[in-house]
């Protein structure tokens, strides 16, 4: 869709330092990628940063608009997210992760227009950029851009502090979107979302010229054995009171006779990359359907697929919650919506990931999906009382995620957290809690100034208990082997072995390869390096890896030695100081990769170079620390919390007094991931490198 002439003559004209432009309008109305242009275009010499929470977004917004400003010149347009750059001495316009553009301000880095978009997800550090941008006001052209109306809360923040705020809204042409409930409760979303897409795909196939969508009187019969939901949401009668079989209620007036449609775009929303692939593999087996995931940690290239149309084809893609708002797919005519999220939650200094419900915003927005290019269908995997009964809005991320990141920023810009401003500020009991971590980590003192740790921390684009292991790693002579388990952690990914594996290497290396989990992912990495490039593929199919994530960790770990003035070398797996020579031990037989792979040696960590990891990783991770406890779980000593060891771990089968861990992961239970024995004799040798 395009911005009106007028909207954008009215933003542009608006737009100054001294005053807060708010540009309100649905996703798929133009904002992101027109609105950015506007001041490139009348002023040859602005520049321009654009903000988004995610880096897919970043990277898929800077190709499209610099393909549509070719005729203004060459690389005008550019990204930056953590650990890519695509950027030009002669590039004018950035899109750029948040966390990005606060490392820049906290750098003093100059900035005098700058959009942030996608305000109405309130992520931290879109959060902290508003307020640390207000205090910048005077100097600085801001404009906020929101998918949502509400911008009564984004106005009263800057109009306390006696700043002008003008609200523009871009007029949406949406289509009307038809939206289906469940008749009853039902559990298993990955099922009915099989099922859903199952009944499209039949009332989509050519071969079936005269079925239409919902005009059967009595349910499609499937194979199961007990009546399906599914029949009630495609069969459900007239809510929108149209009379059509089908109708439902709508958010927009009927269309008129539907019409079989044999190409178009299923989008399906799931929780994280573990329902993508179970869904992935129910729906497999359909001939002529291009299926298709989407998540944060594809690679860009594959990413990209999804913005490219298929004609007289059914696509079908199956995405995180990237695809609500960040990402514009062209004709999407069904979304399936199970009604459900992965978001991170901190509690007591760490770090977990849970599934949990979507608010009436995030539902509706999923709903718009389907009614960008025509009338669509939105089929909910839940209740319409299930709806009523949904918060109204997400619970914004600095009041639920760990903020010791946006702490230690701001104190090395000389901010004190508890006086900082923030448009909804975090309990102070959490505000301490995240100082407080900062100072056993040795990064801020007792009177919440920056050390010389902290200020090496805060330039890195890890979090500061990752990034002081990293460098104390460095200090304790094993710097590539904490930039390899820096780089894995950095691919947002629970666990290096796929559940598919043909074999669990972990499970046939001996001593000391299996000291932890961290040994294991450092071992996997320099194993995987050594692998040739044409073999790589076949590596990582046959021992469950991902290829895509593991060239990823590669790149991110020369990146991140680069961070810390360290080059990586050809002999460095095998250097003393740093790795033991290749094993020659082979793999069984029974468990052999291929007969290929049976003579490739696994790369084994020296005792030495283990126990310095562990040391590094013990003083870095003070505040996940647990104690064995007889029912075979772990009593996490900063929360009380009872954990329990993840199978998918090497310590999963192993008892330790105590141990430590990165991650944890909450299902059934809470599970902790990443674990390696505490080292508690270490502490005063690596607290000392503080």
């Amino acid at each position: 869709m395009a911005v009106e002439r007028r909207t954008k003559e009215a933003i542009l004209a608006e737009s100054r330092p001294g005053r807060v432009v708010i540009v309100v309008g649905e996703t798929g109305s133009g904002k992101s990628t027109e609105v950015p242009q506007i001041f490139i275009r009348a002023n040859p010499e602005e520049k321009v940063v654009v903000t988004q929470p995610r880096r897919v977004a970043a990277i898929s917004l800077a190709r499209r608009v610099g393909f549509l400003m070719e005729d203004v010149g060459k690389d005008v347009v550019g990204y930056t997210v953590r650990f890519q750059d695509s950027t030009k001495k002669s590039t004018r316009l950035k899109y750029v992760t948040d966390g990005i553009l606060l490392r820049w301000i906290e750098q003093k880095k100059e900035v005098r227009t700058v959009i942030l978009d996608e305000v109405h997800e309130r992520s931290v550090r879109t959060d902290v950029l508003i307020g640390l941008l207000k205090e910048r006001i005077s100097t600085t052209r801001l404009i906020l851009m929101s998918a949502t109306a509400d911008t009564e809360a984004l106005s009263a923040y800057f109009e306390k502090s006696g700043v002008e705020v003008k609200v523009i809204r871009i007029e949406g042409r949406a289509f009307p979107v038809s939206i289906k409930y469940l008749p009853k409760k039902a559990s298993d979303y990955i099922q009915l979302a099989y099922e859903v897409i199952k009944k499209i795909l039949k009332e989509t196939a050519p071969q079936r010229p005269s079925a239409r969508l919902c005009t059967t009187t009595e349910p499609v019969p499937v194979p199961v054995p007990e009546p399906n939901p599914i029949d009630s949401i495609f069969s459900s009668g007239s809510g929108s009171g149209s009379g059509a079989p089908c109708a439902g209620p709508s958010t927009g007036p009927s269309t008129g006779p539907q019409t079989i449609v044999r190409s178009g775009t299923v989008l399906v929303f799931l929780s994280g990359l573990e329902d993508i692939e179970d869904l992935y593999k129910l729906i497999a087996i359909f001939p002529d359907v291009e299926i298709l995931r989407l998540h944060s940690t594809l690679s860009d290239s594959e990413q990209s697929k999804v913005f490219k149309r298929r004609e007289k084809r059914i696509r079908v893609i199956l995405s995180t919650n990237i695809a609500e708002t960040s990402l514009t797919i062209p004709d999407v005519k069904w979304v399936v919506d199970t009604g459900v999220q992965k978001i991170g939650v901190s509690r007591e200094g760490v770090d977990a990931l849970g599934i949990v419900k979507i608010s009436k915003s995030s539902a509706k927005q999923r709903a718009g999906r389907a009614g960008r290019l025509g009338p669509g269908t939105c089929f909910r995997l839940y209740t319409e009382d299930a709806f009523h009964r949904l918060e109204e809005n997400n619970t914004p991320e600095i009041l639920r995620t760990d903020i010791s990141s946006v702490c230690l920023t701001l104190v090395s810009g000389g901010i004190s957290p508890e006086a900082f401003d923030f448009l909804e500020a975090p309990a102070e009991n959490v505000i301490v809690s995240s100082l407080r971590e900062l100072f056993i980590l040795g990064l801020i003192t007792k009177d919440k100034k920056i050390t010389e740790l902290g200020k090496k921390v805060v330039t890195l684009p890890l979090s500061p208990a990752l990034g002081r292991f990293l460098i104390v790693g460095k200090t304790l002579g094993v710097p590539c082997t904490a930039a390899s388990i820096c780089a894995v952690l950095s691919l947002e990914v629970l666990s290096l072995l796929g559940k598919e594996s043909t074999v669990s290497i972990a499970s046939v290396w001996e001593q000391p390869m299996k000291e932890s989990d961290l040994t294991v992912a450092a071992s996997l990495f320099f194993t995987f390096a050594k692998v040739p490039s044409r073999q790589r593929k076949e590596f990582c199919s046959q021992a469950g890896l991902s290829l895509k994530e593991m060239v990823k960790a590669e790149q991110i770990y020369h990146q991140v030695l680069s961070l810390i003035g360290t080059k990586h070398t050809t002999t460095e797996c095998h250097a003393p100081e740093e790795t033991a020579p290749a094993m020659t031990q082979q793999l069984p037989k029974k468990e052999s990769l291929t007969e290929k792979y049976q003579k490739n040696e696994f790369v084994q960590l020296l005792p030495q170079t283990a126990d310095s990891l562990h040391a590094a990783a013990s003083g870095a991770f003070l505040t996940r620390v647990a104690e064995s406890m007889k029912n075979g779980g772990y009593l996490h000593l900063y929360s009380k919390a009872t954990v329990f060891v993840h199978p998918s771990s090497v310590m999963f089968r192993k008892r330790e007094e105590m141990v430590s861990f990165i991650l944890t992961s909450q299902t059934t239970k809470a599970y902790i991931l990443y674990v390696f024995p505490f080292m508690p004799a270490s502490l005063p040798l690596v607290l000392a490198q503080a």
